[in-house]
Order: C-alpha cells, then sequence, then structure tokens
C-alpha cells in the first residue's frame, strides 16, 4: 500500500522518500569533494545525476553555494 510505504518513510526518516535521496545524492557529492581530486562532472555521475548542470544547480539550491567553492571552503583554500 502507498500511503503506508509513504507514512511509514516518512516517520523513519522524519521525511518524504525523494528528500531522502536527495540528501543521499548530496551526502555522496560532498565526501567525494572534500576527499578525493575527482572533477565535478564525474562527481554528478556518481551521485547520481544525469548532467552536470542539474548536479551544480541542486548543490547550489541546497547549500547555497557552487561544488567548486564548496570544495575550495572545505580544504581552506
Amino acid at each position: 500500500n502507498t500511503y503506508v510505504l509513504k507514512t511509514g518513510f516518512a516517520k523513519l526518516y522524519g521525511m518524504g522518500a525523494f528528500e531522502r535521496l536527495l540528501q543521499r545524492k548530496m551526502d555522496k557529492a560532498k565526501f567525494l569533494l572534500e576527499s578525493t581530486d575527482k572533477q565535478i562532472q564525474d562527481i554528478a555521475l556518481e551521485a547520481g545525476y544525469e548532467t552536470v548542470t542539474g548536479f551544480i544547480n541542486a548543490f547550489r539550491k541546497q547549500f547555497n553555494m557552487t561544488p567548486k567553492d564548496w570544495r575550495k571552503r572545505s580544504r581552506g583554500l
């Protein structure tokens, strides 16, 4: 039953399934930006985005900065 799945998921994680998926993608992207020298387009693909533009826009919307700026800040540059 879809209703039970949606409400149960929200109770368990405190957010909807799509929001949780986005959070997981961003967590992976942040980790890769902070711990590797991979190019942004490679990180976008690894995090599950089809386009680099879509990834950058989603990242900017979530963190108010670009992935490149996040990487620089996390490395103290």
